[in-house]
């Protein structure tokens, strides 16, 4: 195929995509209550996904296959996932009366 060919694919391509978000107009309100939240999970799901995949291997390059990348990794998930708990910061609907921390 020639580049124009597939420009011109990705371009409707990348069009339909951006249509998704204006389907979400049709739907109705419970509908969109039931489906908002997975879908901000995953978004950023995908989000640290991708930015984590793109730097580890930087990281890696740059300091070696070395154990300390993976322990900054984890202490790095670990520090926010206990932060999260000790502030009940939590991004629900509930009340803040109802945050409880794990455990």
């Amino acid at each position: 195929m020639t580049t124009l060919t597939w420009i011109v694919i990705a371009g409707l391509a990348m069009s339909s995509l951006d249509l998704v978000g204006a389907v979400t107009l049709i739907f109705s309100e419970r509908a969109l209550d039931r489906i908002v939240m997975p879908l901000v999970a995953l978004a950023a799901g995908s989000l640290l996904g991708g930015a984590l995949f793109h730097m580890l291997p930087e990281a890696v390059d740059r300091l070696g296959n070395d154990l300390s990348v993976y322990v900054a990794l984890v202490a790095g998930f670990v520090s926010f996932f206990l932060l999260e708990q000790l502030l009940h910061w939590h991004h629900c609907r509930r009340p803040l009366s109802q945050h409880k921390p794990l455990g």
